[in-house]
This record gives C-alpha cells, structure tokens and sequence, in this order.
C-alpha cells in the first residue's frame, strides 16, 4: 500500500501517501481487502456501481440507480456544490467519515466552495506531472488554505514522460 508513508490532513487524521486508481474492475473490493485505505475512483472508470460518491441521481420510479439508455451511465442531477459539501459536512458531523476531500478543484473553485463551507477541505487531489505543474495551484493550496497537495501522476505518466524527465538520482 503506502509503505506505512502518510500525510497529515488538516482534520488531524492521516491519508496514506499512495493510493489505488480503481479503473480495473472489481478493484475496489479488492484493494479494501489488501488494507488500501486511499481509493482513487472516477466516473471516467465507469465502476459506478462498486463505489459511491456524493454524487445525486436523477428522481426515477424506475430504478434506484437510473441509466441513461444512450450512454449507459448514470443519469446524475446538477446539484450545487454548496449543497453537496452541506450534506458531507454532516456525515463528519455524525462520525460517519472523518475528512473531505476535492478532486482537480482550481483556485476559483475552492474559493467558490470556502465561501459556505463550515469545515474545509483536507486535501485536493490535482494531476501534477512534468507536463502540467500548476505552481500557482501548489504554491495557493500550501500558502492561502492550508489544504494537502495529493499528485496524481501516476496514472499519467507514459512513455514519452519516461524518457524525457528520466530520473537522475534516488
């Protein structure tokens, strides 16, 4: 898993150094049982039914879970973020999860979600490799609000990244 490596959160728990990009299916399952604690997940990896985010469905007689027919995902509502962050604040709130966490949110989007949140974000998980640094994000995230920094370089990198930033020195 993380080698025992792990970063401090501002919510005071820890969040271990790597984590598991669940795009292979039935990975979920799997790494919870090998003690993976970080489990990376998105709608790109269409595994939907094995991980839920706080994400709202569309209302539907139909099923709990509607497909839309055409691209066979998730029909999902537009649900402010306010309103979301609202609903995980409660869940800390009642013990049921310890941190919060965003996803790829820049600087207008975390200040957007600062503006009502009662309790801010412990980290933002951003794509950081060679060919997409983001100072402005790293230095703001470090400095301003005091949120962790979770590179997702890992899924990323390709052969051109190999040997165009080899490593010199370990």
């Amino acid at each position: 898993m993380s080698l025992g490596r792990t970063f401090k959160l501002n919510s005071g728990y820890n969040i271990p150094a790597i984590g598991l990009g669940t795009w292979v299916e039935n990975a979920v399952e799997a790494a919870l049982r090998a003690g993976y604690r970080h489990i990376d997940a998105a709608a790109c990896y269409q595994n939907e039914n094995e991980i839920h985010w706080p994400v709202a469905f569309e209302h539907t007689n139909e099923t709990l879970t509607p497909i839309d027919p055409v691209t066979k995902r998730f029909r999902l509502a537009n649900v402010p973020i306010a309103d979301t962050w609202a609903a995980l604040e409660k869940l800390v709130e009642a013990k049921k999860i310890r941190s919060i966490g965003i996803s790829n949110f820049t600087q207008d989007k975390i200040d957007d979600l600062l503006k009502t949140a009662k309790i801010p974000p412990a980290v933002n998980q951003i794509e950081a490799h060679p060919y997409l640094q983001q100072p402005g994000l790293h230095k703001y995230l470090k400095e301003k609000v005091k949120i962790s920094l979770l590179p997702d370089v890992l899924e990323r990198i390709n052969a051109n990244m190999l040997t165009e930033y080899p490593v010199r020195r370990i």
